[in-house]
């Protein structure tokens, strides 16, 4: 049985949201890579019991649709056999590439892991709103600039001295600066926060504290940890769509998903790419992307060809998007009009669930 959802609440693994094509669940990955046999299993399951559209949404979570009532309780039991590092309670998203990238100040993924503990321990989880999230940013070149939270941790290095900037309600253009706190504090500093939050009712946002009493609640909450300090200052769009070293030698190839869905069958095709390319393993993107982690330099252009054929693109070239400023002769790859893509959107999401 499904249980009921209450209104506000995001649909989850084990209380899928009826659309027009029937169920659909969702599955937040933590940020760690989800290995290729783990990707295959997600996607034959999809297959299996859904309609076989696979989605990552703007936040990086991944839609299953097309499940039915009967199919739903066994899509969710095969998912749970499956190697995935799920969120289960208030979102901690990380940075894409946490952990992998040389540049990061410090691995958000560690301190994430701590944090999403300690939230568990302070029996938060069931306290704070549905959509209340937390983003944790390493520093790394993929950032989370872009990406809206109620409570948001950045990571910076100064010589000889990471910290780690707080702010509240919004991304990095809106959110509100409390100020730094070194690295030991940061778990402790983030739990008091969500603390206000969940003082004001199950329905409290960063946001709305913020606007009914100013920032004062949470300045008082975190005044023994934190240092005054100019707020990090924003950075340039983080383009996930092409090649990122890693620390290992390595790339990550970051794709794009035409209006952020594919079916299982050419996901499939996508992770046998992959496997011809060495790499270990996927990353979702807050932002309609996947990245292929652990691809051999040699062999990326293979997959990168491979990919524009099964339909993804490595430049950004979704509707609304003009990020390539790279010359486009008249043989470079095309990918099909938005026209077209949006009618076969329309397509997908108009079959009935098996």
């Amino acid at each position: 049985m499904i249980p009921p959802r209450r209104r506000g609440v995001c649909p989850s693994l084990a209380a899928p949201m009826a659309t027009g094509d029937g169920l659909l669940a969702r599955i937040t990955p933590t940020g760690a890579t989800i290995p290729l046999d783990s990707m295959a299993a997600l996607s034959a399951a999809a297959r299996r019991h859904g309609n076989g559209i696979i989605e990552v949404t703007s936040r990086g979570s991944v839609q299953i649709r097309g499940l039915t009532t009967a199919s739903a309780p066994a899509f969710a039991e095969a998912v749970t056999a499956i190697d995935l590092e799920m969120i289960d309670g208030v979102p901690v998203v990380v940075n894409p590439l946490a952990g992998l990238e040389a540049r990061e100040a410090i691995d958000a993924s560690a301190l994430a892991a701590k944090l999403r503990e300690a939230i568990r321990a302070a029996e938060l989880n069931g306290r704070l709103a549905p959509k209340v999230s937390i983003t944790v940013d390493g520093g790394g070149a993929l950032h989370l600039d872009a990406l809206a939270a109620d409570v948001r941790l950045r990571a910076e290095t100064e010589p000889n001295n990471p910290r780690i900037h707080l702010s509240l309600g919004g991304d990095v253009a809106s959110a509100m600066h409390i100020g730094v706190v070194s690295p030991s504090n940061a778990v402790e500093a983030a739990l008091r926060l969500l603390a206000v939050i969940a003082a004001r009712g199950p329905a409290a946002r960063a946001r709305s504290v913020l606007q009914a009493e100013r920032v004062d609640p949470f300045s008082a909450a975190v005044a023994d940890l934190v240092t005054a300090s100019p707020a990090a200052p924003a950075r340039a769009r983080s383009e996930t769509i092409g090649a990122h070293p890693l620390r290992d030698g390595r790339i990550a190839l970051g794709i794009g998903l035409a209006f952020g869905h594919t079916g299982a069958d050419t996901l499939e095709r996508l992770i046998e790419a992959a496997r011809r390319a060495q790499a270990c393993g996927f990353r979702t993107v807050p932002d309609r992307a996947l990245l292929v982690i652990g691809v051999a330099p040699e062999r990326a252009g293979a997959l990168v060809a491979a990919a524009e054929e099964l339909g993804f693109f490595r430049r950004d070239e979704r509707p609304g998007h003009s990020l390539d400023q790279s010359p486009r002769g008249e043989n470079a790859p095309r990918q099909p009009d938005s026209s077209l893509r949006l009618r076969e959107h329309r397509l997908c999401h108009a079959r009935v669930a098996r």
